[in-house]
């Protein structure tokens, strides 16, 4: 079962809501990172900024895989464009990332959002 993840724009959602221009895989670190820009109308939480710059660090990363969002059998079960499964070993968290083109599925300890611009807190 997923649920969608609140973040600080409220909950994300829309196929074309995260646009990812990069992912990078520190094997030493065991860190994921994503970053690129998410079309502020696909947020819960409206913004000023039509674009909204992210950077999604995963850290502790035990595994990942990405497929085609289109072949993707996951996609149909999906909440919003980040969610989690339901945690059953306590240390990971199943995470599912859903982007324009890639769905990714992440196990790892912790996700987080950062993001560039001003938010607004309604």
């Amino acid at each position: 079962m997923l649920k969608k993840i609140k973040t600080d724009l409220g909950f994300i959602s829309g196929r074309d809501a995260i646009h990812l221009d990069k992912v990078q895989h520190f094997i030493e670190s065991l860190e994921l990172i994503f970053e690129g820009v998410i079309d502020s109308d696909s947020c819960s939480i409206k913004q000023k900024s039509d674009w909204i710059n992210y950077s999604l660090t995963f850290i502790n990363v035990k595994s990942y895989s990405c497929t085609q969002i289109d072949d993707s059998i996951i996609e149909k079960d999906t909440e919003s464009s980040f969610d989690c499964k339901t945690v059953k070993d306590g240390e990971y968290i199943d995470y599912v990332l859903s982007t324009y083109d890639y769905i990714y599925e992440i196990k790892a300890q912790k996700g987080h959002f950062v993001f560039t611009e001003e938010l607004n807190d309604d």
